[in-house]
């Protein structure tokens, strides 16, 4: 029976199970909602495309000003930009920006919310700031990629 105490404990679990039953990686499986009424349990959760895209988080708020680690042009789509970060082997990526409109520029960060002052950059609102969930290498070495 559903016991609504219980509820972390119910999502770690499903997160598991998902992702065996389905075979990929864990860390695709996002946004797990866990409901229920009188008579069924309902579970929802986003499959995202790949374990690289899954590692970040979007933050909706605009791009302040600050120093780029590494700048990547022509980069077709910010999940491109994802697997840029995640490979950069020049210093640990946690955090990247997507600029469509900057000659589609990927912006690899160190710091996970790029702060230098707090001027909001002109194009602010054509790019898309993305900042790792999980800090380091770590999930590399936790679950094998599918």
């Amino acid at each position: 029976s559903y016991n609504p105490a219980a509820m972390d404990q119910w999502k770690q679990q499903l997160y598991f199970q998902l992702a065996e039953t389905m075979q990929i990686n864990p860390l695709r499986i996002g946004s797990l909602s866990i409901e229920a009424d009188a008579y069924s349990i309902y579970a929802s959760a986003w499959i995202l495309g790949t374990a690289y895209y899954a590692q970040f988080q979007q933050i909706d708020q605009p791009s302040k000003e600050h120093m780029d680690d590494k700048v990547i042009y022509m980069v077709n789509a910010p999940l491109d930009c994802a697997g840029l970060c995640i490979e950069n082997i020049d210093f640990q990526c946690n955090a990247y920006e997507y600029c469509l409109y900057d000659k589609y520029a990927c912006r690899l960060l160190e710091n996970h919310m790029p702060t230098v002052n707090n001027t909001v950059l002109a194009n602010a609102t054509d790019c898309v700031l993305n900042t790792r969930k999980i800090r380091g290498f770590s999930c590399l070495d936790t679950f094998e990629a599918k």
